[in-house]
């Protein structure tokens, strides 16, 4: 999806929008699936067979939108991105992501953290460097220095990182709320990540 997402920002072929909702509706997220169809159908460009076979998937998965429960005796029914929580059902996959979200930032921030103690240790090897007087003492200090600093930047890379991801999933958990909502109208905002083999990312798109 994201590929074909990437593709569509390069070149808005209306056959990739077909494609992105068919990944959808396989993936079992008929909201963004019919989303996507109605997108695709609503193109100029594309033929009357295909415009025939993706209404026919609008119509099937509609349907299964229109057969899912709105409220049940004793509880209340809410979607929560790709996950519909009846009661305290499903609740463990929204908790299950708040976990995570907070589980990176807080692991990256004390990588963070440590990183910092350790460049300020590597700055104070590197004045003792200097203030050394034998050979042997220099190559210590030295050899110290560069330990400290490559434990450094390795933690600030990995401290950063893990942040970012906690970042992610908080704007991600933000778009599942009321504004991510996808009706069959084609109204809605989305926010997905966006893999390659060089890049991680978020990718927004707003319909209206």
């Amino acid at each position: 999806i994201g590929f074909f997402q990437q593709a569509l920002a390069i070149q808005p072929v209306p056959n990739l929008l077909y494609n992105i909702a068919r990944a959808y509706e396989l993936s079992g997220d008929d909201k963004r699936s019919a989303f996507y169809y109605q997108k695709f159908l609503k193109s100029r460009g594309t033929s009357d067979a295909a415009r025939s076979k993706a209404e026919s998937r609008l119509t099937e998965v509609e349907a299964r939108l229109a057969a899912l429960p709105t409220e049940t005796e004793g509880q209340s029914v809410e979607t929560t991105g790709q996950f519909t929580v009846v009661g305290g059902a499903g609740a463990s996959e929204a908790g299950g992501s708040e976990a995570l979200m907070w589980t990176a930032v807080g692991t990256g921030g004390a990588f963070i953290l440590t990183s910092t103690i350790l460049a300020i240790r590597a700055s104070a090897e590197l004045d003792s460097f200097q203030e050394a007087d034998t050979l042997q003492e220099k190559e210590a200090y030295r050899s110290n220095a560069e330990a400290l600093a490559l434990a450094t930047d390795i933690g600030f890379g990995v401290g950063t990182a893990l942040v970012g991801v906690g970042l992610t999933l908080w704007l991600m958990e933000g778009s599942t709320g009321e504004s991510a909502k996808v009706s069959t109208s084609g109204d809605g905002f989305f926010m997905a990540p966006v893999l390659t083999p060089n890049s991680v990312g978020i990718s927004g798109q707003v319909a209206f």
